[in-house]
């Protein structure tokens, strides 16, 4: 059927993009399969676990995949590990459209890769709030501070929260949460059987999410979440999480307006005398391009360093 199939995951090779989870189709099941997905656009992958899809979206490449058998799918190790998806397993592959963020655009503009993570069960004092909480090492990838928001898309929704470091008291919470109510907190690497997949216990990067945001992002039922066996509740699903480019632009502005203009008006009050009006309209349009030319170069900064 034209638009969906079930394929065999292999490995990629030879990837088109280094900032976008790559999903590699071989010619054969392009034409067959997938006839109006253009090269670059994105398909839906579906794994099944216990009676629970984990879904997540790849950008398609049909370039240099010759390695590929026509009922194949090449999936990279990261978007393989998020499913718990081994080579040699089958998968659903169809073809929909991920939910859309004006913030996904201009971040694949300034080459910034969304950073996989693996939702678990937020904990006080987050409940009901809108946050999220992220490892430093997530905070570092994202080009990040405390405080600016995120945008995290699951394969139904998209919503934007406000991200926040992993404390070592939250730390510790969960895992006393975890050794009282294990069946609950389900671990990842067992659940999805990831050392079949790389031969580690280490998972991808967790993010903590409550009930109420797991909900937003369609993830599972969270009503009566004790009754309901942990997968269905959405905890082990992946996201996608990327910076959202307003609050980094919106810090950059704030850290760096005051100071520069400070500066400028200093600079025309000392030299006032001598100049003109034009000289002083000169002096603003000189500051505000500084201004822009920071924060554009802040941003930048990191987004590759």
């Amino acid at each position: 059927m034209a638009g969906k199939a079930v394929l065999t995951v292999q490995s990629t090779k030879n990837w088109d993009w280094t900032t976008a989870y790559n999903i590699q189709l071989s010619l054969e099941a392009h034409e067959e399969y997938f006839p109006e997905v253009s090269h670059g656009e994105y398909l839906k992958i579906e794994s099944e676990h216990d009676g629970v899809t984990l879904a997540m979206f790849g950008k398609v490449d049909i370039r240099e995949t010759n390695h590929l058998a026509s009922e194949e799918v090449g999936i990279g190790l990261n978007l393989r590990y998020a499913l718990g998806a081994p080579v040699g397993e089958s998968v659903r592959v169809s073809n929909e459209s991920p939910p859309s963020h004006r913030t996904q655009q201009i971040n694949e503009v300034l080459g910034k890769r969304p950073v996989l993570c693996r939702v678990r069960k937020g904990v006080h004092p987050d409940i009901g709030f809108n946050v999220c909480r992220l490892s430093k090492t997530s905070m570092d990838a994202l080009g990040i501070a405390p405080g600016d928001r995120v945008v995290i898309r699951s394969a139904e929704n998209s919503v934007k929260l406000k991200a926040l470091p992993l404390r070592g008291e939250i730390n510790g919470r969960k895992r006393q949460q975890t050794e009282q109510n294990p069946d609950q907190y389900p671990d990842p690497v067992e659940v999805l059987d990831l050392e079949d997949i790389a031969e580690t216990s280490i998972d991808i990067p967790e993010i903590y999410l409550d009930a109420e945001r797991r909900e937003d992002l369609n993830l599972g039922t969270q009503a009566g979440v004790d009754d309901n066996p942990p997968l269905d509740t959405g905890v082990c699903q992946p996201v996608k999480v990327t910076r959202n480019a307003t609050s980094v632009y919106a810090r950059s502005l704030n850290e760096v307006t005051v100071p520069v203009i400070v500066g400028f008006l200093a600079t025309i009050f000392v030299f006032d005398p001598w100049l003109t009006s034009r000289g002083k309209v000169a002096i603003v349009g000189i500051g505000v391009m500084f201004i822009l030319l920071s924060i554009l170069y802040r941003v930048r900064r990191q987004t590759f360093g």
